[in-house]
């Protein structure tokens, strides 16, 4: 343990034998004595009380309550020290655990309960509320823009949460990420930030899924990710995104929506690159149905599907030439 007086060191032995000698259990009980002022003795009667709770409410192994104890006595300190880095605790625990982007969440302050957001917005209060999280070893932090969180703690973020409270940060998550994700992923420029946005991504929209929030802003960002699968010749995980953004949408929707034409385009594309030219032909005469009938024939959207059904018409005339 650092920065925590172990004069006594018998103390100090057991304390560590009580903790299993988990790494991750000791430097939370450290962190939390070196805040708290609290002694080996004092922080293991506290401990044990919590730990006895969780061993009754929940099936967990010794070592998953071991560190579910440390960890929710950790929480329940910070939450008291930085309500704001609470909150961003929550935010964080429906994305993906590593390299998390601070400053993509800033940019998207609109989609943040309000307090949140008045945190995040004022820098100097926003630099106070990650080195609080620092200071409790919540996170690790890489200079102001990126944070690590331990995947248990992310767990354990989450099922201290009500069912409203969890469905509520899935929301903010996948609205945050459907609001970063470039939208031009389609051009390799992009793909520096697109790469590093897309673990966060399919966190957020496995919760929103699971939770079934946000489903606009859910199909939206799955759309973006099978896009820039696409081009990156990702073809099982394009599929994959694409596939459950269409399912989303429809049960949204319904079959006859833009939003349905839009999938429905993306996946053609996607059996276009794949030879699949008589399955890309489908989806792009479907999309081009609903787009006439939501817009007309005279509309930009329906000169689109016309142009992406004549490309696939095209290939398939080249195709049939090339054998015979």
């Amino acid at each position: 343990m650092t920065g925590t007086d172990l004069s006594n060191k018998e103390a100090a032995t057991a304390l560590a034998e009580v903790l299993g000698k988990l790494p991750l259990a000791l430097e939370q009980a450290g962190a939390y004595m070196e805040k708290t002022r609290s002694s080996p003795p004092l922080y293991m009667a506290v401990f044990k009380k919590r730990l006895k709770q969780i061993q009754r409410d929940r099936e967990l192994t010794n070592r998953e309550a071991i560190l579910t104890a440390t960890w929710e006595l950790s929480l329940q300190q910070f939450k008291k020290a930085s309500p704001a880095g609470a909150d961003l605790m929550k935010l964080c625990a429906f994305l993906a655990p590593e390299n998390i982007p601070l400053e993509d969440i800033r940019r998207n302050l609109n989609r943040l309960p309000k307090t949140l957001a008045a945190t995040l917005e004022n820098t100097e209060a926003f630099h106070d509320a990650v080195e609080t999280l620092r200071r409790y070893s919540m996170v690790k932090v890489l200079g102001n823009s990126f944070l690590s969180i331990h995947r248990s703690v992310q767990e354990i973020v989450r099922t201290g949460m009500s069912e409203s409270e969890r469905r509520k940060w899935a929301k903010v998550a996948v609205s945050v990420m459907a609001d970063a994700f470039p939208t031009e992923c389609d051009d390799w420029r992009t793909w520096p930030v697109s790469s590093m946005l897309l673990p966060h991504a399919k966190e957020a929209t496995r919760h929103a899924r699971e939770l079934q929030v946000a489903p606009e802003a859910t199909g939206r960002l799955l759309n973006l990710v099978g896009i820039y699968s696409i081009g990156r010749a990702d073809y099982a995980q394009a599929k994959t995104s694409l596939e459950q953004a269409l399912e989303i949408d429809i049960a949204s929707y319904g079959e006859d929506h833009p939003a349905v034409a839009r999938d429905l385009t993306n996946l053609g594309f996607l059996l276009k690159n794949q030879g699949e030219l008589g399955k890309s032909q489908k989806r792009f005469e479907r999309a081009l149905e609903i787009n006439e009938s939501t817009y007309g024939s005279e509309h930009p959207a329906v000169a689109t599907s016309l142009n992406n059904l004549g490309i696939v018409l095209k290939d398939q005339g080249q195709k049939k030439n090339e054998l015979s």
